[in-house]
C-alpha cells in the first residue's frame, strides 16, 4: 500500500488489486498459428490447454483506451493527460519522432496474464471434454477491402472461446 496526502486526508492507494474481464460475446486472442487442413487460426493458450488473455494483450488493449480518452482530455492534442499516460504505461521509443537520447521510461502498471478462475481451472484439469467445449470453430471468409465483397475460394475456419467466459488476473 501507499499513502498520499489530498486534502489534509490521508489516501490508501492499492499496489496491487484483482481483475475480472467479462467477454459478453465470443472472443479470441489468436495464437498466429492453425491446424493445416482444419483451422486457419487458434486461440492462445496456457501452458495447460486453456484460452487466456496474456499480459503485454490486455496491456496493450488499456493503453490504447486510454491514450484515446488522453486526446479527448487534451483537445485533439499531445497535452498533459497524454503524458500522465506514457507516465503510467512506459515510453514507446519506436514511435519517436526524433532521435532518441535517454533510455525509455518504464510502466508503472504491470497487467498480469488474465486466465480462468482457478477452481473452473482445476476443475477442467479433469475434464478434458468439458474444457474443450469452451471452445469451437467457426467458419467465416475473406473479403476483399476494396469491394467489400467475399473472395471466392477463401472460406477460412477461427477457432472461438465462448461468450460469458470470466477471466481473473492480478494488477
Amino acid at each position: 500500500m501507499t499513502e498520499s496526502l489530498e486534502g489534509g486526508r490521508a489516501l490508501i492507494i492499492p499496489r496491487c488489486f484483482e481483475l475480472s474481464l467479462f467477454m459478453k460475446s465470443d472472443w479470441r486472442v489468436g495464437s498466429g498459428s492453425g491446424q493445416p487442413g482444419s483451422t486457419d487460426s487458434l486461440v492462445r493458450r496456457d501452458t495447460v490447454g486453456l484460452p487466456y488473455v496474456p499480459a503485454k494483450t490486455m496491456t496493450g488493449m488499456w493503453r490504447d483506451a486510454c491514450e484515446r480518452l488522453a486526446f479527448g482530455l487534451d483537445n485533439g492534442i499531445i497535452g498533459d493527460w497524454s503524458r500522465w499516460v506514457d507516465v503510467l504505461f512506459g515510453d514507446q521509443p519506436s514511435l519517436a519522432e526524433e532521435a532518441v537520447v535517454a533510455a525509455p521510461r518504464a510502466s508503472m502498471v504491470s497487467i498480469r496474464p488474465l486466465r480462468l478462475p482457478k477452481p473452473l481451472r482445476d476443475a477442467l484439469n479433469d475434464r478434458p471434454q468439458v474444457a474443450a467445449a469452451l471452445k469451437f470453430v467457426k467458419p467465416g471468409i475473406k473479403v476483399n477491402p476494396a469491394t467489400g465483397t467475399a473472395l471466392d475460394d477463401h472460406l477460412r475456419f477461427e477457432e472461438m472461446v465462448r461468450g460469458g467466459t470470466v477471466l481473473e488476473g492480478r494488477c
